[in-house]
């Protein structure tokens, strides 16, 4: 599709993460090749949940700090392999939701030494958190929400995915994310586990084409009021229209099985 894509993915560097390190880096190869194959226009940097000391938090890791589709295939793997091996002397306290803030930030992207280059006007920003613990950053999730919608000046333009602990939690004792599923849910993106890191990475890799999904409403809405949507009790910024001709909320992708979807709206009394 030549569709251009922008990734930031933020990988938890605590001591609990190193053999998922490797398991990430052996994707490597495979998530390059399926871009490849769906035609993204793609660059990829990597950093940590680690928001202190040296280098700055957000700063991109890596000898290269970006796999980019300019390269062959091959060479993008190999600077992803490399980047995804984050080590595992990290700070306990992982904010990876604040660690995205840092580096989107103004500050993070005009510095030659951390992610300049990182972020084209006109690509989509997908953000890839990977962590086996709960997000600890200091702020609400709300804000962060608000400061990724910032980045780009339409959510729409946002997309963010997970690896992590999920509800199955038996294979690899990872901690449930829900502060990441929260922001997950709010912009549309990929839930995988630690557990299947083969699948998840391919999810999100193939996220940007799943295929729409209706959902009809019980009642004519009336169009003259707001209509909002909220996706596991958070409201979700984009991806999703409502559509007249039959009375029904179009998702741009299908929300994740299992999650409450709400939607608030008015309905069309008789004349």
């Amino acid at each position: 599709t030549g569709e251009k894509i922008d990734y930031l993915f933020v990988v938890d560097n605590s001591g609990s993460m190193l053999n998922n390190h490797q398991k990430l880096a052996s994707e490597a190869t495979n998530f390059i090749n399926r871009l490849h194959t769906h035609g993204i226009d793609f660059q990829i940097g990597v950093t940590t949940t680690s928001v202190g000391g040296t280098p700055p938090g957000g700063c991109l890791g890596g000898q290269t700090k970006l796999a980019t589709s300019k390269t062959t295939a091959a060479y993008a793997a190999n600077v992803l392999k490399n980047n995804l091996q984050v080590g595992s002397v990290g700070k306990p306290n992982e904010q990876g939701l604040e660690a995205a803030k840092l580096g989107l930030s103004a500050t993070r992207l005009n510095d030659p030494n951390c992610n300049k280059g990182l972020l084209r006007k006109d690509a989509k920003l997908m953000i890839v958190f990977i962590s086996d613990e709960e997000d600890q950053s200091l702020s609400k999730v709300s804000d962060y929400i608000a400061a990724y919608t910032a980045v780009k000046g339409d959510a729409g333009l946002i997309n963010v995915s997970l690896i992590g602990g999920t509800r199955n939690v038996s294979c690899s004792g990872s901690i449930l994310g829900g502060r990441y599923i929260d922001v997950v849910n709010a912009f549309g993106g990929a839930v995988g586990s630690l557990c299947t890191i083969p699948k998840a990475m391919m999810d999100i890799a193939d996220y940007p084409f799943r295929q729409p999904f209706t959902m009809a409403l019980s009642l004519p809405a009336d169009t003259s009021k707001a209509i909002s949507v909220s996706v596991g009790g958070n409201p979700l910024v984009s991806g999703w229209k409502y559509e007249p001709l039959n009375n029904s909320i179009v998702f741009s992708v299908a929300p994740a099985t299992g999650v409450e979807v709400k939607v608030d709206y008015h309905y069309k009394t008789c004349p």
